[in-house]
């Protein structure tokens, strides 16, 4: 959860810890979450603990490379 609106998630208990609630990154930091530096970092970092290299690809070049990916 980055940005989430968590008046979606009221009810939700979470792990069975009754007076603990759902959280986001926005409101655990006060501030919105970059979402495109979040997925950036994520990524990079589990590419680098299960081993795997990254390129970055956005817009047309992205979708050229999953169409030519999954044909």
């Amino acid at each position: 959860n980055l940005n989430t609106n968590l008046d979606y998630f009221t009810h939700i208990v979470p792990c069975g810890i009754e007076n603990r609630g759902v959280t986001s990154l926005a409101v655990e930091t006060g501030s919105a979450a970059d979402e495109a530096l979040v997925r950036q970092r994520l990524v990079g970092h589990l590419a680098e603990r299960f081993g795997f290299s990254t390129e970055w690809k956005e817009g047309d070049d992205a979708r050229a490379f999953l169409n030519a990916y999954t044909a």
